[in-house]
């Protein structure tokens, strides 16, 4: 049996960095913010956006909330989390994603399903996460990052 939507939102970017916290959050967020949505999910009918719809900074902690729509009627289909936090004195912690809330379906056939659920806006989801990756690396070479499933 394959990896199930439940399992599959629990991808996340997970890393150690010697960025600040509020760094971290600022390039997610510019990503999302600069993309026009051309990169992130290219196409008009399967098109997906992200929007930022909270965020906050301190000195300790920084975090941010975002949400995915789909479609042209650009429905809520996700919700997910950017958070930073101190580790040790020249060491934060991250993480992007994992998505508290999600939209799936399935494909059927005469009306019944069959196959996988599928996590709508999947795709530019998982490619936000690369591009997370690829930004953070290039602002910060010595920092440790890896997407992966929760266990």
């Amino acid at each position: 049996m394959g990896i199930t939507a439940k399992k599959r939102a629990t991808t996340s970017l997970f890393g150690t960095t010697q960025l600040q916290g509020a760094q971290v959050v600022d390039i997610i967020t510019t990503i999302i913010r600069d993309d026009k949505q051309d990169h992130l999910s290219p196409g008009f009918w399967s098109t997906v956006k992200f929007k930022v719809v909270e965020e906050s900074r301190g000195e300790s902690e920084s975090s941010a909330v975002i949400e995915l729509f789909s479609g042209i009627a650009q429905k809520r289909v996700g919700t997910f989390r950017v958070s930073a936090e101190g580790g040790d004195a020249e060491r934060i912690n991250f993480k992007v994603g994992g998505l508290d809330r999600y939209t799936t379906k399935q494909d059927t056939f005469l009306l019944i399903p069959f196959g996988p659920k599928k996590i709508v806006g999947f795709g530019p989801y998982k490619k936000l996460l690369n591009l997370a990756m690829a930004a953070v690396e290039q602002r910060d070479p010595t920092a440790s990052l890896q997407i992966q499933q929760d266990q």
